[in-house]
């Protein structure tokens, strides 16, 4: 009798890794790039005895990088770039999740980093940046797992760079100098505005100080920290009151002195405030801080001063009460007294009765005297 027809062959019980990509829409993309690498790559997905796992990109995630030409037309980049998203063993998401940052060989010879600790799996790197999240865990096939993911992963070669870090906050306008072409007479010098005390504090000091000591605490500072290579007190130096706790400063360059430049370092230096702090007794900060410009030294104020007063008397009794002669006497040590220069400000009158301290600060110009309550000539205190 003729042989019995052969029995048909069971299906098979499970699908193979490429055999579960060709079934799925949603990884088109996928397969066509594994169809276009190394043939090894399609072997290997399809072998019945593989363990693997596979992070399988989705067409979307494939179209985020836009054109793809050049990489498939690149076989052993292609390759490798797959082999990226296939691990030599069995991982299930469950395994997954227990892991934080953890590296994770792949068939590529490069390591991803695959973190569980948020509740989802992530791995990383990728090619947009950041990391690929899993959407779809543990789809089985009969040579491994598959878990479907929402981004590329990147090699080694095509991480993009960090982010460049934010700019530093931009620093604070600096006082704005006067025009480059300045005119003829206009001078290097350093500029900078000095509050000196504070509201009631500072109105005390004045009164008490004027501007000229201001001006004297300053050149002492310079002192100190320039030593007897520059002696300040031959600078030529302007100071303005501008009112409301400021005094402005500019500072001439000097042949033979140094330079604006050097002048605006040593004033940027904190020993010079604490020098002029110290010779004042007052606090005193920047209110614009050091600067080397160009400045027109007959722009500054220059206030006139009034005309002399007429001669003192010279008699006893022009002068009533116990101290007439004393006060005759100063007043005509104050009318021999050397001319002094035109100032930059009127300084305040001092009323001295009877005597005139002698604990009056070093080198201090008292402007205007009165006697008795009548308004005297200059008179200079030497040192």
């Amino acid at each position: 009798p003729p042989p019995p027809p052969p029995l048909p062959s069971p299906p098979p019980s499970c699908k193979s890794i490429a055999q579960l990509a060709s079934e799925t829409s949603s990884l088109s993309t996928l397969l066509a790039a594994v169809e276009a690498a190394d043939p090894a790559l399609l072997a290997q997905l399809s072998d019945p005895d593989s363990t693997l796992t596979l992070f399988a990109p989705t067409d979307a995630a494939f179209a985020a990088l836009g054109d793809l030409t050049g990489v498939l037309s690149d076989r052993p980049l292609l390759t490798s770039l797959l082999r990226k998203h296939l691990l030599g063993s069995v991982v299930p998401a469950q395994t997954a999740l227990s892991l934080s940052s953890a590296s994770v060989a792949t068939l590529a010879a490069e390591d991803v980093l695959v973190d569980g600790s948020t509740g989802s799996v992530l791995v990383s790197p990728t090619v947009v940046g950041g990391a690929s999240t899993v959407v779809t865990a543990d789809v089985q096939a009969c040579n491994g797992v598959v878990h479907v993911v929402d981004e590329v992963l990147a090699l080694a070669a095509l991480v993009p760079p960090p982010s460049p870090p934010p700019p530093p906050p931009a620093s604070p306008p600096l006082p704005s100098p006067l025009p480059v072409e300045a005119p003829a007479s206009s001078f290097p010098a350093s500029s900078f505005s000095l509050s000196v005390g504070g509201d009631a504090r500072r109105q005390r000091a004045l009164d008490s100080l004027d501007i000229d000591a201001v001006e004297e605490a300053v050149r002492s500072s310079f002192a100190n920290i320039f030593g007897g290579s520059a002696p300040p007190s031959t600078w030529r130096m302007r100071l303005e009151d501008r009112g409301g706790r400021e005094v402005r400063v500019a500072v001439l360059q000097a042949e033979g002195g140094p330079t604006a430049e050097e002048v605006t370092a040593a004033a940027r230096d904190p020993a010079f405030l604490a020098g002029v702090e110290a010779e004042l007794g007052v606090e005193v900060s920047f209110n614009e801080p050091p600067v080397t410009t160009m400045v027109a030294w007959a722009a500054l104020p220059q206030p006139p001063l009034p005309p002399p007063p007429p001669p003192p008397p010279t008699d006893a009794a022009a002068s009533p009460g116990g101290g007439s002669s004393t006060d005759a006497a100063l007043v005509a040590g104050a009318a021999g007294a050397q001319q002094l220069p035109q100032q930059r400000h009127r300084a305040r009158p001092v009323a001295l009765k009877g005597v005139v301290p002698l604990c009056a600060r070093r080198g201090r110009r008292l402007r205007q005297l009165h006697v008795d309550g009548r308004l005297e000539a200059p008179l200079h205190l030497p040192d």
